[in-house]
């Protein structure tokens, strides 16, 4: 059944939403912050050797040597189109942690994204239910997204993983 003129009026006033998005947003940033004054935990106990693989072959493509690790011989096994966002990163002209932590920004504000979406996939996904559950489990769902520590530093590890969550996310 079509949606009534309520259930329009709660998605077209998403404040509820906005709130949460801020929320998610707020952690990812602290974390960010976090690391960006403690590099070496963040190297230690947060960033895999795929992320180091990552940014690697985004330096070495962003200074003309192609996609290669060591910049001589060509590579393959990443995410074409990740590696494809962070490469202009490296054309900032920071330096290599400076360029890696604007990489972790763009995955906070991806990730920030990502908890929009997950709310109002929810929410679309429950067209027969009440206003008031869709609103309530839509709410839910992106909370549960935004504060958990385990997406929270799944979402700002340097991979392909925030951009994989929000284009599965779009394709719902």
């Amino acid at each position: 059944s079509p949606p009534n003129i309520s259930s329009a009026r709660l998605m077209k006033d998403r404040k509820w939403l906005w709130g949460i998005c801020g929320a998610g947003l707020a952690v990812r940033l602290a974390a960010w912050f976090y690391f960006r004054s403690h590099t070496l935990a963040l190297v230690t106990a947060r960033l895999p050797d795929d992320a180091l693989y990552y940014f690697t072959i985004a330096r070495n493509l962003a200074s003309g040597h192609g996609i290669s690790f060591d910049g001589i011989h060509p590579t393959n096994g990443m995410h074409p189109l990740w590696l494809l966002i962070i490469t202009p990163v490296f054309w900032l002209g920071l330096s290599k942690w400076g360029a890696i932590h604007a990489i972790l920004l763009l995955q906070s504000v991806l990730d920030a994204c990502v908890v929009w979406l997950v709310g109002s996939t929810v929410y679309k996904l429950l067209p027969g239910a009440e206003d008031r559950n869709r609103q309530s489990a839509s709410a839910v769902a992106a909370l549960l997204y935004a504060l958990s520590p385990i997406v929270l530093l799944r979402g700002i590890n340097g991979l392909e993983t925030t951009l994989a969550a929000l284009l599965l996310l779009l394709w719902l």
